[in-house]
């Protein structure tokens, strides 16, 4: 049985890996502000076409007969704020407040003996 961060890490791995097979340049993980104001995190801070992408991984671990909802549901509207609020740090620390950026989610679901299904809901919301 994993436990929640060994989820958590394992469906990071698992949709960097997607979004590098998918053309997608990672530029950093688990990304929290460098000035410590509790803005939140972003999971992985991608690229793609010019185009800076924060994403959201939500992963969840299905013993056989356990249902569950859909690991992408638990991203709500405050999750996005927090995480606009994040990217906008991100962008100024980084000086690259000029470019364009939108907001990804990648849901991974993990069950016994088989490979991890992966959905990647891409431009949940731009700028």
């Amino acid at each position: 049985m994993w436990n929640s961060a060994d989820i958590g890490r394992a469906g990071e791995d698992a949709a960097a890996k997607h979004l590098t097979a998918h053309g997608y340049r990672i530029r950093e993980r688990n990304y929290a502000n460098i000035r410590g104001i509790r803005l939140g995190e972003i999971d992985i801070v991608a690229e793609r076409k010019g185009e800076i992408v924060f994403v959201e991984v939500k992963a969840v671990f299905l013993d056989s007969g356990k249902e569950s909802r859909l690991p992408e549901w638990q991203v709500n509207r405050s999750k996005l704020r927090k995480m606009e609020k994040a990217a906008g740090a991100y962008l100024k620390e980084r000086k690259i407040e000029d470019r364009d950026y939108s907001f990804d989610v990648v849901a991974v679901t993990f069950r016994p003996g088989k490979e991890p299904e992966i959905r990647h809901l891409d431009h949940v919301f731009f700028s």
